[in-house]
């Protein structure tokens, strides 16, 4: 029989040995990553006016090195928004929801699939999930490979309707027509147009009612420049304007804060050709051949916006047209710019003619350039 023989010497450095070993396996433990993927805009049950347009913003969170992104999914509804075959950190798109008529309650999901390459408790390698992986790429089965991980999240935005009509506004109404210019003939369609350019007290009601926030965007888009020349401002919990400043045409509004609040009301921007047609071109300016007669313009307006309908309306009936605050159209001047007319309270007299055209990208503003509202019959 063979006696193993222990000296105290063996037993301090067998003893030494293990705390060693003990110790090593103790520095290699890794922290656990939990990849994920987060929607950080829109905000779950966030109401949404039916029609806007809204930014869907996701991100990839807690990947590293040993993870591997085979593919990145967004969706909205049943449709497929971003699809991408590689990593990408952050998602980042502009939806139209007035193709989405009908939906009330919207769910937007994203996902990704890896395969998580992390030593660990698992009967395979890098090398055998890779080659393993590339069989169902082969096949256009990627969702279906058994070492194919997924991160999943969901929001879910409810589609408003349009409660405008508690706002009182005056309307003109136009019956169709044939207008000629630059010797083309045009149809007009029957159409109601606003009296008066949109007011800070009306554009008020409206970013309360429907939520935009503080820095004045909604769905990620920005509808208002809050700023101290249009007298808007948001106060604790709601935006306000100061007295004396209800009934000055708003300002600093964007083209999708003028079109939305458009849809709000039930209606739209008006179209160059309905707004043109309205101003009654037989005249120079929108209902007179004089200037300081109808509008607020650099000559006359002390540098400065004021309160709407003070000066003579056109022969329709229709209020500062020309002057005062410019005001954004439905049409596209160019590939990357809408269209405005009608001169502002710092124009001079030559760009306050009806015919002239004017043009801004469709995220910009400025305090001179505002709105009015036509509902299409």
């Amino acid at each position: 029989m063979v006696t193993s023989i222990k000296t105290p010497a063996m037993a301090l450095i067998f003893c030494a040995c293990m705390a060693f070993f003990v110790q090593s396996c103790e520095m290699k433990e890794e922290t656990k990553l939990n990849p994920e993927i987060v929607i950080t805009e829109p905000e779950n049950e966030k109401d949404i006016l039916n029609g806007a347009r809204i930014r869907i913003k996701a991100r990839l969170k807690d990947f590293s090195q040993y993870q591997e992104v085979h593919q990145i999914t967004l969706e909205a509804g049943d449709s497929i928004l971003i699809k991408k075959e590689e990593y990408v950190p952050f998602l980042n798109f502009l939806l139209n929801t007035k193709y989405l008529s009908g939906t009330s309650a919207l769910k937007i999901s994203a996902r990704v699939n890896y395969t998580d390459n992390t030593p660990g408790d698992k009967n395979w390698n890098y090398f055998s999930v890779r080659d393993h992986y590339e069989k169902y790429v082969e096949k256009g089965k990627t969702d279906e490979g058994p070492d194919t991980l997924q991160a999943n999240t969901s929001v879910t935005v409810n589609l408003t309707g349009h409660p405008g009509n508690s706002i009182s506004m005056d309307f003109v109404s136009f019956s169709p027509d044939t207008m000629t210019v630059n010797n083309k003939s045009l149809k007009i369609g029957s159409f109601q147009m606003g009296k008066y350019e949109v007011t800070n007290h009306q554009y008020c009601q409206f970013l309360n009612s429907i939520g935009v926030d503080s820095s004045g965007y909604y769905g990620g888009i920005r509808y208002i420049f809050i700023t101290g020349s249009n007298g808007i401002s948001f106060d604790g919990d709601k935006f306000v304007c100061p007295n004396g400043w209800e009934n000055l045409p708003v300002v600093n509004v964007t083209w999708a804060g003028a079109n939305n609040f458009c849809k709000w009301m039930g209606g739209r921007l008006p179209t160059r050709e309905e707004w043109y047609y309205a101003t009654d071109p037989a005249y120079d300016y929108s209902g007179s051949n004089s200037a300081d007669h109808v509008a607020w313009y650099k000559a006359n307006s002390n540098s400065q916006l004021h309160a709407v309908g003070l000066k003579a309306p056109n022969t329709y009936g229709i209020y500062d047209m020309s002057g005062n605050a410019a005001e954004w159209c439905r049409n596209w001047y160019n590939e990357s710019c809408k269209e405005y007319r009608g001169g502002h309270w710092d124009s001079n007299s030559d760009d306050l003619l009806t015919a002239h055209r004017f043009h801004m990208p469709p995220e910009k503003a400025g305090n001179y350039l505002g709105f009015r509202v036509v509902i299409p019959e």
